[in-house]
């Protein structure tokens, strides 16, 4: 008796499962989780990569203010093989090609 008692009592899988087949259930909470966490961090990264895009075309102009330097700036990229595979190819020689150049990488 004591051996159907207990096998009675063994739930089945069917018992175990609760709240059904969603795929996602729990992903709302889970976001509104992790945007409270991160509530401070994402607007940091925001204005830092704000600052950098708005900041980078004085930067190169300063670096590089005639057209001349830019082009050799582009041409020194091209037959650097070694430098191209780590900042990747120049994208044309205007202060809007190498600011989207330098903040792609």
């Amino acid at each position: 008796m004591t051996t159907t008692a207990s096998a009675s009592r063994t739930p089945t899988a069917h018992a175990v499962r609760t709240g059904g087949s969603r795929h996602l259930a729990g992903t709302g909470t889970l976001l509104r989780f992790a945007l409270r966490r991160d509530r401070v961090l994402i607007p940091v990264w925001v204005a830092v990569n704000a600052l950098m895009v708005l900041s980078m075309p004085n930067t190169l102009k300063s670096l590089y203010a005639t057209p001349s330097e830019r082009a050799d700036l582009m041409r020194q990229m091209a037959t650097n093989t070694s430098l191209r595979a780590m900042v990747g190819p120049v994208l044309g020689d205007s202060l809007g090609a190498l600011t989207a150049w330098r903040v792609g990488v």
